[in-house]
């Protein structure tokens, strides 16, 4: 793999690393804003998702559609169908904006961050420079 290339996937991994940490500062307030955790925490999913697609050489649609990104990674490494999320993709778009909106639960919120925990620690142990 070019030094180019590596330093590519670094970035996806550090900006992955970077919405988890907001996620965590949002979190931390006593009454969290829920709609910007969530998105960050789904950004923070999809980032290191598409970094692992990037690191196998693997083409994906331009998408925030973390269901899509999971099974693209499962076709690589079986590990990953471990994952559950709940409604994780909705974070992304549909909580962004006035409409139709439904707010995450903090219950939600948490469940789905261990769920990035365990794609952060699945893809830290794959990528290997």
């Amino acid at each position: 793999m070019t030094e180019e290339k590596n330093k590519y996937i670094k970035q996806w991994l550090e900006k992955a690393e970077e919405d988890l940490q907001v996620y965590s500062l949002i979190m931390k307030d006593e009454e969290p804003f829920l709609a910007s955790a969530g998105f960050h925490l789904q950004q923070s999913a999809e980032k290191f998702l598409k970094a692992f697609l990037e690191y196998n050489g693997v083409f994906f649609v331009r998408t925030h559609d973390i269901e899509y990104l999971l099974k693209e990674c499962i076709l690589i490494e079986d590990s990953f169908s471990e994952i559950q999320f709940e409604n994780i993709s909705d974070y992304a778009v549909d909580m962004r904006y006035p409409g139709d909106m439904v707010l995450p639960s903090k219950r939600e919120l948490d469940l789905n961050y261990e769920q990035v925990l365990k794609i952060r620690q699945l893809v830290l142990s794959l990528i290997n420079f």
